[in-house]
């Protein structure tokens, strides 16, 4: 039977996760799980071999033995999740003179509220957002929250774009360019949940880990940048709804050609499409570019099949004349349900 699991990474340097198609000068404050899965295949490499790697990916072909979500902050014993695409109760929320249309994530207990048609009416105050109006959290959690005294908005994490000089060796000319990272508060981070099938699997997610911890996560690892320690790993028990007609991904996903054709985008779906390009980090395939493909984002509302996983790896090889092995890139849902019956939150 699958377990879930949570792990939260403490930081011990700034990130830099950058989306591929934006300049390098900026940088995005969620590690999505296609990259998520790629740094722990790169673990599972270095620590058990590509023999192994290989084994691993053909399970995934028939029935992942493990699922990730992307990684999201956390603030003290707060987990933020992405904000969900359903309706939200537009007059309730202007009548206490706030605007949530720029919420980017909300805390566990926003969501439970949220994937249970409850009622919002007691945390619609401008008191429970932080970030500058981006996080979203009940007026129960706010103590749970490491907050400043002297800011009372909160800060949990910072974004900084520093300068650095590169030298080309060939032609001894100089080079500056900028870099945005990501800095994170005391008691706050990044976690990721993941579903794990069996033990063996969760023993190579965690000595993955235990490898990338130190070689980091991100761009510009080779500056120190990605660097973090396992603050804690610890069962996860779901809070959401286990039926429904509709789920919500935490992680990026893209259906399969079965899945379209069956309506997963179809009825009450909700959705945002993130483009995914970027370069392939594999030692046989270094510097070469992955194809371009677009994914479901995180938070996006998905019409329920009753399937048991939802997605697919995504084949992403590089058009070359060299073929030495196939490059993937995940796409596999990481579906949370949503009440079917309730109060309604439409307008």
């Amino acid at each position: 039977m699958a377990e879930m699991w949570l792990y939260k990474l403490r930081p011990l340097s700034p990130f830099h996760f950058g989306e591929p198609s934006v300049r390098i000068g900026s940088t995005d404050g969620v590690f999505h799980s296609d990259s998520l899965f790629g740094a722990l295949a790169t673990g599972i490499r270095m620590w058990h071999g590509a023999e192994v790697l290989g084994e691993i990916l053909s399970r995934f072909q028939e029935r992942p033995p493990f699922r990730v979500a992307s990684l999201f902050p956390y603030a003290g014993d707060v987990l933020f999740f992405p904000m969900p695409m359903l309706p939200l109760e537009r007059e309730a929320e202007d009548a206490h003179g706030i605007r949530l249309k720029n919420v980017r994530f909300v805390s566990r207990g926003i969501l439970e509220a949220l994937l249970h048609r409850q009622s919002l009416d007691g945390h619609l105050s401008s008191d429970n957002l932080y970030q500058g109006g981006i996080v979203w959290s009940t007026r129960e959690e706010r103590a749970l929250l490491p907050l400043p005294p002297h800011r009372r908005e909160g800060v949990f994490w910072h974004r900084q774009v520093v300068s650095t000089l590169s030298i080309d060796r060939m032609v001894a000319a100089s080079h500056v360019y900028r870099t945005g990272l990501v800095s994170f508060s005391p008691d706050c981070g990044l976690y990721f949940l993941v579903e794990i099938e069996d033990h063996s699997s969760k023993a190579m997610v965690e000595n993955a880990l235990d490898y990338l911890s130190q070689a980091g996560l991100g761009g510009r690892r080779s500056a120190g940048h990605g660097q973090f320690s396992i603050d804690s790993a610890a069962p996860f028990a779901p809070f959401w709804p286990t039926s429904g007609d509709l789920f919500i991904t935490l992680s990026l996903y893209h259906p399969t050609l079965e899945e379209l054709e069956n309506g997963v985008l179809t009825g009450r779906a909700a959705y945002q499409l993130r483009r995914r390009d970027g370069w392939v980090s594999s030692p046989e395939r270094a510097g070469q570019r992955r194809k371009s493909t677009c994914f479901i984002g995180e938070g996006s509302v998905l019409r329920s099949l009753a399937k048991a996983s939802y997605g697919e790896l995504v084949d992403v090889t590089p058009q070359s004349a060299v073929e030495m092995h196939p490059v993937y890139r995940y796409g596999y849902a990481f579906p949370i349900g949503v009440q079917a019956e309730g109060p309604s939150n439409e307008p």
